[in-house]
């Protein structure tokens, strides 16, 4: 999927997530973001959240991420965060997902996942 969005995470310490995606959302200070192919050039304030990226065969990924900044160009989404961490996700049927890491709240940051 080389014409897709190339979506880019990375902290102080190095990239978190490189990967071609579909479509990806970002928790701005404004509100959620939706990014598609051939989006316009911007840049952002990110807050605390969740990154929902969506594959060309409709796996979907989420990346919980601190306060950085986004940018958008040319089909590159790159962001540089504080700190983003891949969940380690346990579930239960009819329950929410249970908390995975160091300071991160899976059932705050996406009260609606079951």
């Amino acid at each position: 999927m080389r014409d897709g969005i190339h979506l880019e995470i990375a902290t102080a310490g190095g990239s978190v997530y490189d990967d071609m995606v579909s479509y990806v959302e970002l928790p701005f200070s404004g509100g959620g973001v939706g990014i598609l192919k051939d989006h316009a050039p911007m840049l952002g304030a990110m807050e605390d959240g969740v990154v929902t990226a969506r594959k060309e065969n409709g796996a979907t990924e989420f990346i919980a991420v601190n306060l950085g900044v986004a940018n958008v160009v040319h089909n590159e989404v790159t962001l540089l965060v504080r700190t983003a961490e891949r969940p380690k996700i346990l579930t239960c049927p009819g329950r929410r997902l249970l908390r995975s890491g160091p300071g991160i709240d899976w059932q705050s940051a996406a009260p609606t996942w079951m």
